[in-house]
């Protein structure tokens, strides 16, 4: 496994672990219990991240030797490129089709609540 590969899943590791013991601490001072409404959307965007991770990991032997530092600026930053929309993209359909957002939510972004 390469050093970025390691940085990747410790940056994720980090994420679930703040999640948790958020979620935790919340339940505890009863500020906070999950239920159906809230769990169906995060369970989904856990979803969609997976198919993203699976659509990446499938492109990146593609990529290897683009992405690799001997191959040339242009090429490197174009498979970077690549992999950052193919990612976006991925995740937007299985977000959508998996129900973690609606395409209605964007338009409230930016409100106050």
């Amino acid at each position: 496994m390469n050093p970025a590969t390691t940085a990747a899943l410790a940056a994720s590791l980090a994420f679930v672990v703040q999640g948790g013991v958020l979620a935790g601490l919340l339940i505890r001072d009863r500020l906070w219990w999950p239920g159906w409404p809230l769990l169906r959307p995060l369970l989904a965007v856990v979803a969609a991240d997976l198919v993203m991770l699976a659509g990446l990991t499938a492109l990146m032997p593609s990529l290897r030797g683009s992405l690799s530092i001997d191959a040339a600026i242009g090429w490197r930053l174009g498979a970077l490129m690549l992999l950052c929309v193919a990612g976006l993209g991925l995740y937007a359909v299985a977000g959508r089709l998996l129900g973690a957002f609606h395409l209605r939510e964007l338009g409230r972004l930016g409100r106050p609540v």
